[in-house]
């Protein structure tokens, strides 16, 4: 009966410690969690947040060769045990710098403060969100602030960094609209023009890194950019299976773009503007070169250049 005892009371000072964090005491089970605006972060702000690392890790998915991702706790059926085990690897990732681990982790355990016990847990996952958050906006103002230095390369590195490890926070939409601004310097255009293309190849966007590849080889074919690109560009046509990922992507974003710009050409030519019309055949070539759309295009642009009768 002592061994019995003993056990019981093991198994009781364990879960106690499990429900426990440096935040303070646990609600007692059954308790509501208090209703209160969490590490600062609204349940809104984080969906927000969920639902942008939700795209990218589908976009990944999409890739040939990528692994399921595992399923999220689900707030209403975990136990104690599994959020706390979340929260653990969430931890240790964002010690390791794994930021976008470190969020798939946290994020679930933030949306779980309704679990008996588990309210420390999710109020902890919400402040490290937070923190991340506060860590990318610092990044970008130095990105920001490297700019107006004239430093674009080093903004340049800021926003690599931020791509790669901020992806799923508020922030990065205005770090591709910098990025976007760097690409107009002509000193640091191919660069810039690099980082976007290898931004959608990581993200499985094939079609669309392999354009850009092919826009930076014609736009600065002496630059070590447009080397990075055709060999980068080579090596995709040589997979199989990113090489059939590519002909449907286009295929698609072929069929979306080039009726609109063909139909502004015709339109400029039936007004008798064909200086208009030129540049949007030439961007069906360029961007599209193995569609049909393209072959239109040459016609009407070999049309045009032929001496009139």
């Amino acid at each position: 009966m002592r061994r019995c005892g003993r056990a019981l009371a093991l198994t009781a000072c364990l879960a106690a410690l499990a429900a426990l964090s440096a935040a303070g005491e646990t609600p007692a089970p059954g308790d509501n969690p208090p209703k209160k605006d969490r590490g600062a972060l609204t349940d809104d702000q984080l969906k927000q947040l969920k639902d942008r690392f939700a795209q990218h890790q589908k976009d990944k998915a999409g890739r040939p060769g990528a692994a399921d991702a595992g399923g999220p706790l689900d707030p209403k059926k975990a136990s104690l045990n599994l959020v706390a085990e979340a929260f653990k690897a969430g931890e240790a990732a964002f010690k390791a710098e794994n930021y976008p681990g470190a969020f798939e982790y946290l994020v679930d355990v933030a949306a779980c403060a309704g679990i008996p016990g588990a309210a420390n847990f999710a109020d902890q996952a919400r402040a490290m969100i937070l923190e991340m958050e506060k860590m990318a906006a610092d990044k970008l103002e130095e990105a920001k602030l490297k700019k107006l230095q004239g430093d674009g390369l080093g903004a340049l590195e800021i926003i690599k960094l931020l791509i790669e490890k901020f992806y799923f926070t508020k922030v990065i939409d205005e770090a591709r609209n910098l990025l976007v601004v760097l690409a107009t310097d002509p000193r640091i255009a191919a660069a810039a023009d690099l980082l976007g293309a290898e931004e959608l190849d990581t993200a499985g966007k094939y079609a669309e890194a392999a354009a850009k590849y092919q826009v930076i080889m014609k736009k600065y074919p002496d630059s070590v950019q447009a080397l990075k690109g055709k060999l980068r560009l080579e090596a995709m046509k040589k997979d199989e299976a990113i090489a059939a990922a590519m002909r449907e992507g286009a295929g698609k974003t072929a069929d979306l773009e080039c009726p609109k710009l063909l139909g502004e050409a015709r339109n400029f030519l039936a007004n008798d503007m064909p200086d208009r019309a030129k540049p949007l055949y030439r961007k069906v070539i360029e961007n599209y070169p193995d569609s049909e759309y393209a072959k239109e295009a040459k016609t009407a642009l070999e049309e045009l250049a032929a001496p009139k009768k």
